[in-house]
């Protein structure tokens, strides 16, 4: 790999950092917890965004309301295009499935 190339690669991981930082505004930019990481991207989404951040900082009822509006609009798009909303959370949650089956099967893997 030559010197611009290496340059160009720093400079461009660079910019995706400030970028990642100014925008979720995580203290340090992309290296820290993945949840947080997510939380933070989705909390600028506007509609979800308020949602998380009531459930994050309100009251006990405000998080069963957002699980509560969650299992709402899963409803709603089961009625609204029918089984593909059904079957696409069916294989989305098939990863977490297969990794909560292996960690509990394996008894010194993890």
């Amino acid at each position: 790999m030559t010197n611009a190339a290496i340059c160009r690669r720093t400079v461009y991981c660079r910019a995706v950092r400030r970028f990642l930082y100014l925008f979720t505004g995580l203290s340090d930019g992309w290296k820290g917890n993945l949840m947080e990481f997510a939380v933070a991207l989705l909390r600028h989404i506007p509609v979800l965004g308020w949602l998380i951040k009531d459930a994050q900082t309100g009251s006990d009822i405000s998080k069963i309301l957002f699980f509560a509006n969650i299992l709402m609009a899963w409803i709603l798009a089961i009625y609204a295009f029918g089984y593909p909303a059904f079957i696409l959370t069916a294989l989305a949650l098939v990863p977490i499935v297969f990794f909560a089956l292996i960690s509990v099967t394996a008894q010194d893997g993890f």
